[in-house]
């Protein structure tokens, strides 16, 4: 098995945890053997119901880390997305290219000449295992089961990462706070086609300005808060003037660099100037990309650098239309450029295509905020080792201090019978942002 046919982007410079290569070796070993008595499977399913992909995405890397401790083969199962009547199939190498190992499940059963219904399949439920996950010798736990099924889409990595037989090796190989980036960027690696539509995004929006991202899903399901209606305009009012503000103390604290590196005879120039200048003529628009691509009347000046992009992530596009008229009336946005992406709609490939470049654009936004359960929001930031600021309600937003803040069990682990503090302390909860 070929490795690695292209370094992903977030190892550039530094280079894939060696774990992971050996992970991705011993991969090959056991696909070779399937009918050796010691090669184990794990066989992560996200079912044909789940109307997100990237809903799953915490669940995957979560058993990826699984079938590295218990030296099992990861597979992936990936059934129709959506719960349409006319949805369509999407393989995975409509989302993403092998990473390094070979890992879909149809294939493996078509090369092997095997049936699902011939197989011993163990349905395995992560969250009904939380003591063992967090206490156990999982390769023992499991040993005598050949296939596990799993297709929680909870988040119980850090379960594994505090659990004694594996924290020292986890923590020495990857590390606390790079595990989740490293293990997600060498898992999941875009399509050539995503890639390219990433890439293209970037450039024409994105290299050379300031990013705000915003992931603000206003329909329940797509983020959480109290109510089962739209998110208050309260709370989405606070989004935007959150980043205002974090905007301009951004462009303050450029201005008070620039002069102090400026001498008298040299101008200051640089990106506190850009704001300045921007920030008088805002251009009061909104570009949207849907899964046909960006649409045409580019509104941010291509020549310029250092300005400031509102990235926004939404479900509805004529109320954030209306809702930066509103607040650029008001006085209370700055900016140079607005885009927008709608979330994912409908079924297929198109579909699960920008959904993949919903999670990659919003990781390389400087500044994140999304609501406390947002799946995306939370994942986007992991992703790219950010720290989200949560809008946590009407009122309030918090810097987030936790890896993976509401997302995971924390609270088990204190429960667990093997706990003692320093699990906690080097997988800090943040008790200030409520979960849902």
């Amino acid at each position: 098995t070929k490795i690695d046919d292209e370094m992903p982007e977030w190892f550039i410079g530094r280079g894939i945890p060696s774990i992971l290569l050996d992970y991705a070796k011993a991969h090959g070993r056991i696909l070779m053997n399937t009918k050796s008595k010691k090669s184990r499977f794990i066989v992560y399913e996200i079912p044909s119901n789940t109307s997100v992909a990237f809903d799953s995405f915490l669940g995957l890397v979560s058993t990826f880390v699984l079938a590295i401790v218990t030296d099992r083969a990861l597979l992936l199962n990936l059934q129709t997305i959506g719960n349409s009547s006319m949805t369509t199939h999407v393989d995975i190498g409509d989302m993403f290219t092998t990473p390094g190992f070979e890992w879909d499940w149809e294939a493996f059963l078509q090369k092997n000449h095997l049936h699902p219904g011939e197989l011993e399949m163990e349905h395995w439920d992560p969250m009904a295992h939380m003591e063992e996950i967090t206490c156990s010798d999982l390769a023992l736990l499991l040993e005598k089961k050949k296939f596990v099924k799993i297709t929680s889409q909870d988040f119980f990595m850090p379960l594994v990462m505090v659990n004694a037989h594996y924290s020292q090796l986890l923590e020495t190989k990857l590390g606390f706070r790079m595990a989740f980036a490293d293990l997600l960027n060498f898992l999941l690696r875009p399509s050539k086609a995503v890639a390219e539509s990433i890439r293209r995004f970037r450039r024409r929006y994105l290299d050379g300005n300031i990013v705000i991202g915003i992931e603000l899903s206003v329909m329940p399901g797509r983020g959480v808060w109290e109510g089962n209606g739209y998110m208050s305009d309260a709370q989405q009012n606070l989004f935007f003037s959150h980043a205002s503000t974090s905007l301009e103390m951004m462009a303050t604290a450029a201005k008070q660099a620039a002069k102090a590196k400026a001498t008298p005879d040299v101008s200051v120039t640089g990106m506190g100037d850009s704001f300045s200048t921007q920030s008088g003529s805002s251009q009061g628009g909104v570009d949207t990309i849907e899964a046909g691509g960006v649409q045409e009347g580019v509104l941010l000046d291509p020549t310029a650098e250092n300005g400031a992009v509102f990235l926004v992530v939404t479900d509805n596009e004529e109320q954030l239309h209306t809702k930066f008229q509103e607040l650029e009336a008001a006085g209370n946005v700055i900016t140079a450029g607005i885009v927008a992406i709608l979330s994912a709609t409908g079924v297929g490939r198109t579909r699960a295509a920008l959904e993949v470049q919903e999670l990659w654009l919003l990781g390389y936004a400087d500044i994140i905020l999304t609501t406390p359960g947002s799946r995306l929001g939370i994942t986007a930031s992991a992703r790219a080792v950010l720290q989200p600021h949560v809008v946590v309600d009407e009122n309030t937003v918090r810097l987030s201090t936790a890896p993976y803040p509401c997302l995971a069990s924390f609270g088990f682990i204190q429960h667990s019978s093997c706990f003692v503090p320093s699990m906690l302390s080097k997988y800090p909860p943040d008790s200030q942002v409520p979960c849902s």
